[in-house]
């Protein structure tokens, strides 16, 4: 038996022998009215014993609501695992979207190579520059973590909660490009989409198990490239990025949230999925 259960029994037990005191002897004076050492020493006792019930009952009512509050969050817990189960990140695929400044003599080739049709023709893609495009995308949980890879002497070398590479080509039909006009000027999107990387292309520490545990989330986009004449982010500006699973489940964040950065002479872009 536990001290709050043992103190309410012995508590109603004291009240019970305090009340039958006042009982047996005489609670007052018959010649004074004044109440007698009994009679003090009875209601002290009622007294004394009813508030320490109080006291065990406040405390037994808090003892039930910790008791509560702990079964409602470990069944939070068992939701969201379960939730993680049903929303794991199986068939990994990869949606990124870049604007294309065809008035950049790097692309000026591969613009016109489109010959003003709405989808690139797959003989435009030798006139790409560099042949195909290679992301480095970097997942961070934690916030200060991925101010962490910011602040680091070479930023490259840091390592994510979730690693991506893509390496999209229009031989493998990852790649893709169209055209529309927009306030009388043309543009052209480069777009990868449903890309699903090799299993060796993916590292994970394990805190991302399921698309819940990318709410929140800090994501940068990068563009390895050693080669001269090859297209960059320092060319490109990003247009839409999304993540999405085997289940069809899909997230994602506007542009407004996109921020472009310049790291060691490198552009990259930072993002927060909301």
């Amino acid at each position: 038996m536990d001290f709050v259960t043992a103190w309410k029994a012995t508590s109603i037990v004291l009240t019970g022998a305090f009340g039958v005191l006042g009982l047996l002897k005489d609670f007052k004076d018959k010649k004074t009215g004044q109440v007698t050492k009994w009679g003090k020493l009875s209601l002290a006792g009622i007294l004394l014993s009813s508030g320490f019930g109080v006291i065990a009952q406040f405390k037994e009512s808090s003892r039930q609501e910790k008791s509560r509050q702990a079964t409602a969050n470990q069944t939070l817990e068992t939701v969201k695992d379960l939730q993680r189960i049903l929303s794991r990140l199986d068939d990994l695929r990869v949606n990124v979207g870049f604007y294309l400044p065809c008035d950049n003599p790097k692309y000026k080739a591969f613009c016109l190579a489109m010959n003003s049709k709405t989808f690139v023709p797959e003989t435009a893609w030798n006139k790409w520059p560099g042949g195909d495009v290679s992301l480095l995308i970097q997942v961070f949980v934690d916030a200060k973590e991925a101010q962490g890879f910011l602040d680091h002497p070479d930023a490259r070398t840091a390592t994510g909660d979730l690693m991506i590479w893509v390496k999209a080509a229009a031989r493998n039909k990852s790649l893709s490009a169209f055209r529309w006009v927009e306030n009388e000027q043309s543009v052209v999107e480069v777009s990868i989409s449903n890309y699903v990387p090799e299993p060796s292309d993916i590292q994970t520490t394990g805190k991302i198990r399921s698309t819940l545990d990318l709410h929140g989330a800090t994501v940068f986009i990068t563009w390895p490239s050693d080669q001269p004449g090859e297209a960059t982010l320092n060319d490109l500006r990003l247009g839409f990025f999304n993540l999405s699973t085997k289940s069809g489940e899909r997230i994602f964040t506007d542009a407004s949230r996109f921020e472009r950065l310049t790291v060691q002479g490198e552009t990259m872009y930072r993002l927060v999925f909301p």
